[in-house]
């Protein structure tokens, strides 16, 4: 009988066994990767939306004498929008401050908001030609505008009006 000598069987070195384990450990990772559940779901959130805010009024100046059937004051103002967002207006128009008197629709004095008795608010007129006008502004932008304010020749003694600053408002609406 012969002695035959077997080759010894090796086992993986521990650099090659690392090898496989990790290349086992990417393949594994990589079908991971891509196993996933589909799905789908909703939610609910809430807007705000904004509010008008008044305009503003500035720059308002006035020139100018009224007599009975003659003269003017000429009121310029500047509308502002001071809100956050585009605000529009349709017209903006200056008129005399009325109140009431003895019965009678008189003009308001400027400087005390009081009724002038015996000033009666339909010796007045405004001519708002020179108006600001219609405009969509953006947050402080401005447009300004004018009017022309006269005092009629009533044919009628009309010296209760005689140094009164009527009140005039500027109205936009």
């Amino acid at each position: 009988m012969s002695d035959t000598v077997r080759p010894k069987r090796r086992f993986p070195s521990k650099r090659s066994a690392a090898a496989a384990l990790l290349l086992l450990g990417l393949l594994g990772g990589g079908v991971a990767a891509y196993a996933y559940f589909t799905a789908s779901g909703s939610g609910s959130g809430t807007g705000s939306v904004g509010s008008a805010t008044p305009w503003s009024v500035i720059n308002v100046s006035s020139s100018g004498t009224m007599y009975p059937g003659g003269g003017s004051v000429t009121l310029s103002y500047t509308v502002k929008n001071v809100g956050s967002g585009h605000q529009a207006f349709q017209i903006a128009a200056v008129s005399v401050a009325t109140g009431t008197s003895g019965g009678n629709t008189v003009v308001l004095d400027s400087s005390s908001g009081n009724p002038v008795a015996g000033c009666l608010a339909t010796w007045f007129g405004v001519d708002n030609t020179g108006a600001a006008a219609a405009a969509d502004l953006a947050p402080s932008a401005t447009e300004t505008g004018s009017a022309a304010v006269t005092m009629t020749n009533a044919g009628a003694s009309q010296d209760l009006c005689q140094g009164v600053s009527p009140k005039l408002n500027v109205s936009v609406s």
